[in-house]
This record gives structure tokens, C-alpha cells and sequence, in this order.
């Protein structure tokens, strides 16, 4: 049961995290768009994406050259 009402935290992996980016790439331009696009669609922040990529530009590099 929760009782902070705080959402569970989620561990998310490159795999997890590139195609969410990827289907909401006309928001995943800078930390502050997708910050908010991302709070108000319940999706993982930039600091998510940080975090697993080690760099905002790192996760954008990763995001944009995937083939997949």
C-alpha cells in the first residue's frame, strides 16, 4: 500500500527508455519540453534519461541513431 501517494519508482534500461523517446519525438528536443510534456503524459523525466544515458545529449545521441 502506498502511503507517501507518491508513484512506485521504476528502474528503466536504455531498452525501456528509447522507444518511449522515440514515439514522442517531437517533444524529446530539450530537458525543459520534455520535462513538461513528460509530467502531463506520466511518462520518465529527463533525469531519467540522464541518469541511464549519463547525459541528456548522450540519450538524444542514443534515441536518434536507434534502429530499430
Amino acid at each position: 500500500m502506498k502511503l507517501s501517494g507518491k508513484p512506485k519508482k521504476r528502474k528503466f534500461t536504455e531498452e525501456d527508455l528509447i522507444p518511449i523517446a522515440r514515439d514522442h519525438l517531437d517533444h524529446f528536443r530539450s530537458v525543459g519540453k520534455w520535462n513538461d510534456y513528460a509530467k502531463e503524459h506520466d511518462l520518465p523525466s529527463a533525469m531519467t534519461f540522464i541518469r541511464t544515458f549519463g547525459s541528456w545529449k548522450l540519450a538524444r545521441n542514443a534515441v536518434l541513431s536507434f534502429k530499430g
